[in-house]
């Protein structure tokens, strides 16, 4: 990971805390959620600042997929521990596009079928840095937004012989119910995709085009814990409350 080593300005570590805000967020309303996080996990906010040297659409993506998930936490009265661990999973669940090229990355067109490979690999590469850093939950969360969709898709399709999602064992095993990290993947996935698709910022949805895919993909979340959120972002978008989120 690329480190970064600003020159500390006269005044101390509220002056330099204060510019590389700046530098990083500019004129973006941060919520004081994502501020906190950065202030007590430096490694999301090293990666954040490494997304947008290397490309502007991806963290914007990651940003406005972490504001989502705070006022979703907010709506569902998660806990604490469950917030921080959407949170800190939303603005670091593309980090694996890093190791993606611009060429591939930045495409406007649509991607050939080998092209869509290396995409879809980004979630897998993304959870393995993660672990690098320590970041076991995250890495597991990150992995799993996409191990969702796919799974999902799959069992709606009745097909068989498909890798469905691994029990993982030892130190670091996940749990597989509604109340760890499965729920919080499986939200991550809904609201990853909803704001992915209705993105015009995005080189391939300049018209719009994946916001004609949404419904397609999200009628595979069909739980009421999922339409619930479903149905709040709707909501917001529809009032248009979802920009000011």
């Amino acid at each position: 990971m690329r480190e970064y080593q600003d020159e500390a300005p006269v005044g101390g570590k509220g002056i330099e805390k204060q510019q590389t805000e700046e530098k990083l967020f500019g004129e973006r309303k941060i919520a004081p959620e994502v501020k906190n996080i950065l202030e007590k996990e430096p490694v999301i906010l090293e990666l954040l600042k490494e997304m947008r040297e290397y490309d502007w659409v991806t963290f914007d993506h990651l940003m406005k997929v972490g504001e989502l998930s705070v006022a979703i936490s907010k709506e569902l009265e998660l806990s604490s521990s469950e917030s921080d661990l959407l949170l800190g999973s939303a603005l670091v669940h593309d980090i694996g596009k890093l190791k993606i090229s611009k060429e591939i990355l930045q495409k406007k067109g649509k991607y050939s079928d080998e092209e869509r490979v290396v995409m879809q690999s980004h979630a897998d590469i993304g959870a393995e840095m993660l672990r690098d850093l320590g970041e076991y939950q995250k890495a597991e969360m990150t992995q799993r937004h996409h191990e969702q969709k796919r799974s999902r898709r799959y069992q709606v399709n009745g097909r068989k012989n498909v890798p469905m999602l691994k029990e993982k064992k030892g130190k670091h095993a996940s749990r597989r119910d509604d109340s760890g990290l499965e729920k919080l993947a499986r939200l991550l996935s809904v609201i990853d995709i909803f704001e992915s698709t209705g993105n015009r910022n995005r080189p391939n949805n300049r018209n719009g085009e994946l916001l004609a895919k949404r419904s397609e993909e999200l009628e595979y979340f069909d739980s009421d814990f999922e339409l619930e959120v479903i149905g709040l972002l709707q909501k917001w978008e529809t009032e248009r409350a979802i920009d000011k989120i």
